[in-house]
């Protein structure tokens, strides 16, 4: 029997000059893997790093990402064929993402110090 994961995700803002918007997402997918790791992992801001997932996952799919720290910024990116990493996400401290990973490699650095990213990922 296959798994099932469900993924929720909502926006609000409001502007000072009256713009505002209010989005509400989710969507659920039949998983067959086995392997759902939650974990954190200290990012140093020397040098981008590779997210350590387990040697047992397979193919992730959906990960969660969070920076669970109190300064620094977490800079998140993929590479590229010829390895050049770019950063496409910016975590604040407190802030979460949610996506799909094209892909088993992830990097992160700490913009300015060390932090630590909580993460959850789910075999696809």
């Amino acid at each position: 029997m296959a798994g099932k994961s469900y993924v929720s995700v909502s926006l609000s803002a409001t502007t000072d000059g009256g713009a505002s918007v209010n989005v509400n997402a989710s969507f659920s997918e039949t998983i067959s893997g086995n392997v759902i790791i939650h974990s954190v992992q200290t990012i140093g801001s020397v040098s981008s790093e590779q997210v350590n997932f387990p040697s047992d996952l397979g193919t992730p799919s959906i990960v969660l990402l969070r920076n669970i720290g109190t300064t620094y910024d977490i800079l998140i990116s993929g590479e590229d064929e010829a390895k050049v990493v770019s950063y496409l996400i910016r975590l604040k401290p407190g802030e979460a993402a949610v996506f799909r990973l094209n892909g088993n490699d992830l990097y992160a650095k700490g913009d300015g110090g060390s932090s630590d990213l909580e993460y959850v990922v789910v075999e696809d």
